[in-house]
C-alpha cells in the first residue's frame, strides 16, 4: 500500500487528526495579562495593567469540533474504499493469471501433443510424396 495516491490519503489523514486537535485546543480560552509604560505627550509616565478574558462560544467551538471530527471520518472512510478497492484489483489480476496458467497447462497438454502427432504424420506423407509442401506448412 505505498501507492503515491494511498500517502496521499493517509497525509489528508494526519492534516485532518491534527485539525481535531486544533479545535479541541480552540476550545480552552487563554488569558491574557498586560503590563507597560505609557507615555504621555506631556513628558508624564503612567503605568498600564489590563487583564483581557474571551469569552467562550461553546457552540461554535462544538461545531467547528465536529466538522472536524466528520471530516476525519470521511477520509477513513475513503482510505477504507481505496484499499479496499486495491485488494479487489489484485484478487482480480492473480485470478487472471490463474486462468491463463490453466489455459497454457490445456493448450500444452491437449493441443500441442495433437498438433506435433498431425505434423509428424503429414512430414511422414510428404517424404512418400502423398502431400505437398503447402500441406506441411500448413500442418
Amino acid at each position: 500500500f505505498a501507492a503515491p495516491d494511498l500517502a496521499v490519503y493517509e497525509a489528508r489523514s494526519r492534516r485532518a487528526d491534527a485539525n481535531v486537535r486544533l479545535q479541541d485546543a480552540n476550545a480552552r480560552t487563554d488569558p491574557t495579562v498586560f503590563a507597560g509604560p505609557r507615555y504621555l505627550g506631556t513628558g508624564d509616565v503612567a503605568l498600564i495593567a489590563g487583564v483581557s478574558l474571551p469569552l467562550q462560544n461553546r457552540a461554535l467551538n462544538q461545531a467547528n469540533r465536529d466538522r472536524a471530527a466528520a471530516e476525519a471520518r470521511q477520509i477513513e472512510a475513503d482510505l477504507a474504499v481505496e484499499r479496499f478497492q486495491r485488494r479487489q484489483e489484485i484478487a482480480l489480476a492473480a485470478e487472471k493469471v490463474e486462468e491463463a496458467r490453466h489455459e497454457a497447462d490445456a493448450i500444452r497438454l491437449r493441443v500441442v501433443p495433437g498438433a506435433e502427432q498431425t505434423l509428424r504424420e503429414v512430414l511422414a506423407g510428404y517424404k512418400r510424396g502423398g502431400f505437398t509442401f503447402l500441406d506441411v506448412s500448413t500442418a
